[in-house]
């Protein structure tokens, strides 16, 4: 829907001021032109967080299995629940620093 005013809408008529007309037809092209570069924003948003949040699942997925394969692995040896401890903890900083480099 056009926002020109009544008077410089009319198709058959002339329009008394052609300057006026340009003007608002430009204005109406800006709004309509920064319209759809900020939807082009918000869908490249939408998809860089959705790769985020992906790749942090898969991330602590990976994570979580690994504590739990290591741990059944250790049974209730404390060195090797210490061992594993540690695996996790440095898979996580691994990723951590991975997904920063990429999403951060």
């Amino acid at each position: 829907m056009s926002s020109l005013p009544d008077r410089l809408r009319q198709g058959t008529e002339v329009v008394p001021n052609r300057r006026a007309l340009a003007l608002l037809r430009q204005g109406e092209l800006e709004v309509f032109g920064h319209s759809v570069r900020s939807a082009v924003v918000a869908a490249k948003e939408s998809i860089d967080n959705q790769a985020a949040a992906d790749a942090a699942r898969a991330s602590l997925d990976e994570e979580l299995h690994t504590y739990d394969f290591g741990m059944r692995r250790a049974g209730s040896d404390p060195a090797k629940q210490a061992l594993v401890v540690d695996a996790v903890l440095n898979l996580n900083r691994r990723n951590n620093r991975r997904l920063d480099r990429r999403y951060g």
